[in-house]
């Protein structure tokens, strides 16, 4: 088959598109590659040694600044949150390219609904995957936050400083865990000379976590005013406790709602091969004529937009 300019085009946008999906795997954060220099021998300096305006621009890469460079938009807090390491523009071009090769292979079937219902496909999917990607993460960093918190308010009844404590909390963690990673990244940080309110205020910025605040907070109020800290992280321990209780009883009471939508989708897949093996002739002359294609085509597409809507009323982010 020749292809005419037109959709040679399309199909190399879709190609890029789809190649993009898994670029942000394959990139570093720019705050990795920042710590990693000077935490290595290529510069050799601290923060503290730097000049006013290098240490000024340090901290702006690194988003500890409110100025221009610091600012994000919504779409750019998603995607630190999902740790997808490009930029909304980027995220932006990814979607189209992906609608333009869905809208190019469905062309080939003449379903005209279908492949302008197509368009949504780079949206839907690459959104999806962006939004499981911060879930994920979001639970990862669940599983471990409780035992890091009741293991810090432990060593500081011992007597322990708060960055000590939180530091010494995580050593049991594995070497995967990502309340380890931020909380080692956070020890970099002070350890390269970044002012301890900004350090803190920056914690987990990577993450979308309901109790992030109420921990940055706690540590800033310490800080300032001092405190009984240990009381407080054992306090939050048991919300974290609370809150993964409730979301586990909130996602079984949707689990049947769920494993429906499955069965819907299983059902009208298993009816239409049916009706093929049974009365081909039929399916065949509904396919080849006008009103019987459009109407196929309105009837799969309704199908999708159900079991789309079903598992966006039941996706309980808690």
């Amino acid at each position: 088959m020749v292809l005419n300019s037109s959709e040679t085009i399309i199909l190399v946008l879709g190609i890029l598109g789809v190649v993009g999906l898994f670029l942000p795997s394959l990139w570093t954060s720019s705050f990795s590659k920042k710590v990693g220099q000077l935490s290595s021998g290529e510069e050799g300096r601290l923060v503290t040694e730097l000049s006013d305006e290098e240490r000024a621009n340090l901290a702006t890469d690194l988003g500890l600044t409110g100025g221009k460079r610091g600012a994000e938009t919504l779409l750019g807090v998603k995607l630190r949150h999902g740790n997808w390491s490009m930029t909304p523009v980027m995220y932006r071009s990814v979607q189209v390219a992906v609608s333009l090769l869905a809208f190019y292979l469905v062309g080939h079937f003449d379903a005209r609904i279908l492949q302008f219902a197509s368009l949504a496909v780079g949206p839907l999917l690459v959104g999806g995957l962006l939004n499981r990607s911060i879930t994920r993460r979001e639970r990862l960093f669940d599983q471990d936050y409780g035992q890091f918190l009741i293991s810090a308010a432990g060593l500081l009844k011992t007597g322990l400083s708060a960055p000590r404590a939180i530091e010494e909390a995580v050593q049991g963690l594995e070497p995967r865990s990502l309340v380890k990673q931020e909380i080692l990244s956070l020890g970099k940080r002070l350890q390269l000379g970044i002012d301890e309110e900004q350090t803190i205020g920056q914690f987990v910025r990577s993450i979308r976590h309901p109790e992030i605040e109420l921990f940055i907070q706690a540590l800033l109020l310490n800080r300032r005013i001092g405190g009984t800290l240990s009381d407080t992280f054992y306090r939050l321990a048991a919300q974290a406790r609370r809150r993964q209780q409730f979301r586990l009883a909130a996602a079984a009471s949707v689990a049947q709602q769920r494993s429906s939508i499955a069965v819907i989708g299983v059902l009208l897949i298993g009816v239409q091969c049916y009706l093929c093996w049974k009365v081909p002739d039929m399916v065949l002359r509904v396919v080849n004529e006008p009103v019987g294609w459009t109407i196929l085509q309105s009837t799969v597409l309704m199908a999708f937009v159900g079991i789309w809507w079903s598992r966006v009323i039941t996706n309980i982010r808690l």
